[in-house]
């Protein structure tokens, strides 16, 4: 008897008088690709078959269709996933704990070429302040975006929203994550290293900006870190100033990282 694969969700009771099938599409895998039939349309090929492996021909199992007089046998199941418009393949399980293996969405905007990080670090002065100035675009390609930021001394740090920028840094080059990627990052990002607060507000105003994130690490000239790990979803056409100022001379160490991605819906 040939294999039957389950696609999308399948809930179903069989009896030997009737079947009920919803939410579900039942398709034949073709044996020497382990691809499931896709027909000219591009559509995933739907076929039952009952108990003796013969073919029940069905155009659509819609929520409430009902298949009477059959006994309908799923022999062996297999979940398929589409890898593009038109093929779908076989999910893959892990032989120890048998779960689908599995990865972050994070994880595959590494793969896609849409997932970027900043690296860097920075050596301040008393009462020093280092900005890093981020224009995002008119667009609805939203930057999902989390940080850390380790420093060798005290140092408080803030991140404002609304922003207005003077006078624009040093650009800085987001790094795509994918080294066989060549997208770029939608942001404009500029750096900033300033002797004093007065000095770096003359640049980079937030005077009428949203105080989002305010912390301090480390205390007098003791080390320290902060770690942001629920995403920040970037508000478009927004600028950003994100600041570290420096409450003892040291180093400051820090890494962003975000993601770019339009809604699906």
């Amino acid at each position: 008897m040939k294999r039957l694969v389950l696609f999308l969700c399948l809930i179903c009771s069989i009896s030997f008088g009737q079947t009920h099938l919803r939410n579900v599409r039942i398709v034949d895998p073709d044996d020497s690709t382990r691809k499931a039939k896709v027909n000219a349309d591009g559509q995933l090929r739907t076929t039952l078959y009952d108990e003796l492996g013969n073919p029940i021909n069905i155009l659509s199992l819609a929520d409430g269709n009902k298949i009477n007089g059959s006994n309908a046998v799923i022999v062996a199941s297999t979940l398929y996933g589409f890898i593009n418009s038109t093929q779908a393949v076989p999910l893959r399980v892990d032989a120890s704990t048998h779960s689908i293996q599995t990865l972050t969405y994070e994880h595959h905007e590494i793969h896609s070429g849409s997932h970027y990080y900043i690296e860097d670090v920075a050596d301040l002065s008393l009462n020093n302040v280092y900005d890093m100035q981020w224009v995002t675009p008119n667009t609805t390609k939203w930057s999902h975006f989390i940080f850390e930021l380790n420093c060798e001394s005290e140092t408080e740090w803030m991140i404002y929203e609304g922003a207005v920028i003077t006078n624009a840094g040093s650009a800085v080059v987001a790094i795509n994550n994918n080294r066989n990627s060549t997208n770029t990052s939608v942001n404009t990002i500029t750096s900033q290293l300033n002797t004093s607060l007065a000095n770096a507000n003359l640049d980079t105003s937030v005077l009428a900006a949203t105080e989002i994130a305010h912390g301090i690490v480390g205390a007098g000239k003791d080390s320290g870190s902060v770690t942001r790990s629920d995403e920040l979803i970037l508000k478009q056409n927004t600028t950003y100033c994100m600041r570290a100022i420096a409450t003892a001379a040291g180093y400051i160490n820090f890494r962003v990282k975000w993601y770019e991605h339009t809604d699906k819906d």
